[in-house]
């Protein structure tokens, strides 16, 4: 079973955006619990073609939101390595943001990356 880690997240502007987008922020979500679904059936990421999901590349993904009418463009962030079983929580955002998101994504995945190099080192 997958597991959502939040040991990199931005849980200030993750609270903030859900209180100020709610609807929005609760799709994402679901639509985060239906990948980890398909991915717990063993479908790879490559095989997950869910409209709302798409790599922003270095093993980062955002999830859209879906369903709601006149809603806020929302994009959760996540950081995927199936190797681990688990997937890194991030932040979230909408098109203002996402430039800067996504940069802020791939220095976190950078750090992750890096660490897990290490992790392997010390295992050898």
């Amino acid at each position: 079973m997958i597991e959502v880690k939040r040991d990199f997240s931005n849980e200030s502007k993750l609270t903030r955006y859900s209180k100020k987008h709610p609807a929005e922020t609760a799709s994402c979500f679901r639509n985060l619990g239906r990948l980890l679904a398909a991915l717990d059936e063993g479908l790879t990421l490559q095989q997950c073609s869910f409209g709302f999901f798409r790599s922003e590349g270095h093993d980062v993904y955002r999830i859209a939101q879906t369903g709601i009418a006149n809603a806020h463009e929302t994009r959760l962030y996540i950081y995927v390595k199936i190797t681990k079983n688990d997937v890194q929580l991030l932040t979230i955002g909408d098109k203002d943001s996402q430039a800067s998101d996504i940069e802020w994504c791939h220095s976190i995945a950078r750090k992750i990356q890096g660490a897990n190099t290490d992790e392997k080192k010390q295992q050898q």
